[in-house]
């Protein structure tokens, strides 16, 4: 038995097209924060008086937690399957992003981002 032909007798229908699209927005949801957190340093620095010097902390935190669950979330997702793993990394970015709105302290929006990046 050929895998090809066992894929190719079982076709693409609308499933699989439903699947890539939510995928896509789930991979675009990712993707967005690292474009995001350009966007925040400058509002960040004027809201709360922070040294230029750590500025960088933002974007390094957000990217260590990135490298972090990278290790973590690969991990679990070959031993798991891919669909829990995808689904919980969305959801720890959807709630930590928002929650990084509400942030009232530098430090801790330290935190979050850093929980954020683990996320995505």
């Amino acid at each position: 038995v050929n895998v090809n032909d066992l894929i190719n007798n079982i076709g693409f229908g609308r499933f699989h097209y439903q699947l890539i699209f939510l995928c896509g927005l789930g991979y675009i949801a990712d993707s967005m924060w690292g474009e995001a957190i350009t966007l925040i340093i400058t509002p960040v620095q004027n809201e709360w008086n922070v040294d230029t010097a750590y500025l960088g902390w933002l974007a390094a935190t957000l990217f260590s937690g990135m490298c972090i669950g990278s290790f973590v979330w690969g991990r679990t997702s070959d031993v798991v399957g891919r669909k829990f793993p995808f689904t919980l990394t969305l959801t720890i970015g959807g709630i930590t992003g928002m929650i990084c709105a509400f942030m009232g302290t530098y430090n801790w929006l330290l935190v979050m981002l850093f929980c954020l990046g683990f996320g995505v």
